[in-house]
């Protein structure tokens, strides 16, 4: 990415400069617009998986293991790409304003939902992480998405309690009678 000229980039894509620069001034417009790019696709992949789940208590996680499970299917090039943007922090740093919108919209999501927030967050990293690592024919990762999206038990057992811990044990308590 940082050795990547506006001259490479017309040649390459048989554009001439002056059409390039018609849509793009500068090789961070061009940054910019792609990282824009992705994360509306980020956006709209995200709604379409979490809308399969409106329903469920966390649309959320069961959303994240629907689309890995397509992602892992077919990338659509998408798995490159990413990768390829996140290069521009170490040149374009602020080019990546949009992914820090993206994930800040994410974690608020993961704030606001029904289960505790250390372990949503988890299984979200740990999907980011699949997400990252993406290798076709990866079975382990696909079923374990299988796993979480098929048996919502899942979803249950990281659940909060109805109860803080100190309210369960305190409650236990009372009932057995023991101080």
């Amino acid at each position: 990415v940082g050795r990547l000229s506006i001259d490479k980039i017309v040649k390459e894509s048989g554009t001439s400069k002056g059409a390039f620069l018609y849509h793009f001034k500068n090789r961070k417009a061009l940054f910019c617009a792609l990282v824009e790019e992705y994360v509306d696709h980020l956006n709209e992949r995200m709604n379409f998986h979490m809308s399969k789940y409106q329903d469920a208590e966390e649309p959320l996680i069961l959303g994240y293991a629907s689309w890995y499970e397509d992602f892992d299917k077919d990338d659509g090039g998408f798995a490159v790409l990413g990768v390829a943007l996140l290069a521009l922090l170490l040149h374009e740093p602020d080019a990546l304003k949009p992914f820090h919108d993206w994930y800040a919209k994410v974690f608020k999501m993961v704030q606001d939902s029904p289960i505790k927030t250390p372990q949503l967050l988890t299984a979200i990293m740990a999907f980011e992480g699949f997400f990252f690592t993406h290798r076709k024919g990866s079975s382990e990762i696909a079923s374990f998405c299988c796993l979480i999206r098929e048996k919502r038990g899942y979803i249950r057992k990281i659940s909060p309690l109805r109860f803080s811990r100190r309210e369960t044990l305190s409650k236990d308590k009372q009932n057995t009678g023991h101080e």
